[in-house]
C-alpha cells in the first residue's frame, strides 16, 4: 500500500520533526494528538468577537470533546484526520468573514493557505470540507444572509486552496 497516495505528506512531516525534538516516535505520536486537539479546541478563542468569550471557551471545550474526533483519535487512529479537525475551527471563521464581508486580503489567504494545508493533511477531508463549505455558502445566499460576491469569493478562494496543493493532490490522484 502506498500511504502517501491517500493521506498527504504533511501530517507526517510534522510527525517526524516531533520525533527529532522529542526523541520518540511515541513521545511524537502523543505530542502531535495533544497539539492538534488543544490547537482546534483553543481556535474557538478566535469566535470571541462574534460568540462572547465564556460561549466561545465552551465551544473549544465542546469540539475536544466531540465523540467522532475522540473515536477518529482513539479508535482509528487517523493522525490526518486529527491534524484536519485541528485546522478546522480557524477555516470555519474565515469563511464566514469571506460570506461576510467577503473578507481581507490576509483573510482571503489565510483561507486559501488553510485550505491547502488541509488538502495536504487529508484530501478526503479537503473534499468534504469544499462540499458543506459550498453547502454553506449557498444556503447563506440563498436566505439572504451574504451576497452572491461574496459566496462566489468564497468558491473562488476553496478553488484556490485546494489548487495550491496540486502538485500533490495530481500525482496522488493518478497513482504517480
Amino acid at each position: 500500500m502506498q500511504l502517501l497516495r491517500y493521506y498527504g505528506p504533511l501530517p507526517y512531516y510534522f510527525l517526524y520533526l516531533l520525533e527529532k525534538v522529542l526523541g520518540s516516535p511515541l513521545a511524537a505520536l502523543h505530542g502531535f494528538i495533544l497539539f492538534w486537539t488543544l490547537w482546534g479546541g483553543l481556535s474557538w478563542l478566535a469566535f470571541r468577537r462574534r460568540l462572547g468569550t465564556l460561549p466561545a471557551i465552551l465551544g473549544g471545550v465542546v469540539y475536544i470533546l466531540l465523540p467522532d474526533l475522540v473515536r477518529v483519535t482513539f479508535s482509528e487512529g487517523n493522525l490526518p484526520r486529527v491534524m484536519a479537525a485541528g485546522l478546522t475551527p480557524l477555516l470555519f471563521l474565515l469563511t464566514l468573514a469571506l460570506l461576510k464581508t467577503g473578507g481581507t486580503r490576509a483573510e482571503r489567504m489565510g483561507f486559501a493557505l488553510l485550505f491547502a494545508l488541509i488538502t495536504l493533511t487529508h484530501a478526503m477531508m479537503a473534499a468534504i470540507f469544499a462540499a458543506a463549505l459550498g453547502l454553506f455558502g449557498l444556503v447563506c445566499w440563498i436566505l439572504g444572509l451574504c451576497s452572491r460576491a461574496h459566496f462566489l469569493c468564497l468558491i473562488i478562494w476553496t478553488i484556490l486552496g485546494i489548487t495550491a496543493a496540486a502538485a500533490w493532490l495530481l500525482p496522488s490522484l493518478t497513482g504517480g
